[in-house]
């Protein structure tokens, strides 16, 4: 992490912001909790630096390494917030989070920012918002996975 924290320190000031997201992304892969990951999120804002695809995406691969997933959440919120571009691969990444933190809402949150950005899903975008449903706790006794589905425009994707 030191390593990091001088790379943002010496890029201060100037354009080049290649060498602390470069630093972040390994922070990042070495970090062991979700305070770590989000604690770069903190120092690149500090800096005024915008978190581009490759840091989103080493994050979401430390929180499902590190079974925090349920974080993930926070990163959609800095997607967002931050206007940033995602590829397919970033996307899914996303949604395989919330499918593991059992969050089907957020997973369809993600799938209506791919349309948004004019990213087409996939199969796996589509089998993770499936395993999403499929695990997730239900509201009230007697409600159908099969609803779930539904609710997340999957069933009328995958029968036409």
């Amino acid at each position: 992490m030191c390593a990091f924290y001088s790379a943002v320190e010496d890029a201060h000031g100037t354009e080049d912001f290649s060498i602390p997201l470069r630093k972040a992304v390994g922070a990042i892969k070495n970090s062991k909790s979700a305070a770590g990951v989000l604690s770069v999120f903190d120092t690149l804002k500090q800096h005024g630096i915008k978190p581009n695809e490759s840091l989103y995406m080493a994050a979401l691969v430390s929180f499902r390494k590190n079974r925090q997933s349920e974080k993930a959440v926070d990163i959609l919120e800095s997607i967002n917030a931050n206007g940033v571009q995602c590829s397919l691969v970033t996307f899914n990444a996303l949604i395989g989070c919330c499918a593991q933190a059992r969050r089907v809402e957020d997973a369809v949150k993600v799938k209506d920012l791919m349309k948004e950005q004019k990213v087409k899903p996939d199969a796996l975008t589509y089998t993770a918002i499936i395993s999403a449903c499929r695990t997730a706790p239900t509201k009230r006794r007697g409600q159908n996975p099969t609803d779930k589905l539904k609710k997340a425009e999957v069933g009328s994707t995958l029968s036409s």
